[in-house]
């Protein structure tokens, strides 16, 4: 049995089109294979609040001399980095706003990226990611035509997600993307009907690589 760990970062709780992607790729996954477990976390629903000064202070003294402050101030931050370390798959669905990400999922990302617990030190003081091991599928949403050059600066969200996840040790990243969403209804219909089509092909070929996990009977 697979654990997912569903993280949505738009703050649109309803109509938006990472939500509604995540929930395609989700209810098609657990067609395939229903034991799987999917366990969601909403940063719209569950606010993750920006670091302060005490969070810092508390990343940065070993947890061996932690006073109770501190260990109040980091204890979001090791449940989060908890979940994602038991989870085999993470499933990442978020707007670009801006060129980059809502500030929700950076609020979330600052908790998680954290030196000793989800990256180290290498002897030639170079950063070693410690989550591995695990597939990550990236859904992201955005109003930009791609086949305008003048848009390039897009690319620079999907860059810094994944290199995010690279730093800490996950490789095997899959990118779904939606772009023009603000194109005309039968143009975003068929991105979306495109988008579908790339979910499905990436949940057939998770499960050719591991024929164990698949739905018997």
């Amino acid at each position: 049995m697979n654990t997912i760990l569903r993280i949505d970062a738009s703050p649109r709780v309803h109509g938006a089109y990472t939500r509604e992607l995540a929930d395609y790729f989700e209810q098609n996954w657990l067609q395939t294979n229903p034991v799987d477990c999917f366990v969601v976390r909403d940063l719209a629903k569950d606010t993750i609040p920006h670091l302060t000064e005490d969070t810092i202070i508390g990343f940065n003294t070993n947890p061996d001399f932690h006073n109770q402050k501190m260990k109040q101030e980091t204890a979001l931050s090791d449940h989060l980095i908890n979940e994602l370390i038991a989870a085999d798959i993470l499933l990442l669905s978020s707007p670009m706003y801006n060129f980059n990400v809502p500030s929700s999922l950076k609020a979330y990302i600052d908790h998680v990226v954290r030196l000793g617990r989800t990256f180290a030190l290498n002897r030639d003081n170079e950063p070693q990611g410690l989550v591995d091991d695990k597939q990550a599928y990236i859904i992201t949403a955005c109003g930009l035509d791609p086949e305008k050059k003048t848009n390039d600066l897009h690319n620079y969200f999907y860059i810094y997600l994944q290199n995010i996840l690279r730093f800490i040790g996950i490789k095997s990243i899959h990118l779904i993307s939606l772009e023009g969403t603000k194109a005309t209804p039968s143009t975003a219909s068929k991105d979306r009907y495109d988008a579908h089509s790339l979910i499905n092909m990436h949940i057939e070929d998770y499960h050719k690589r591991h024929p164990a996990n698949l739905k018997v009977g």
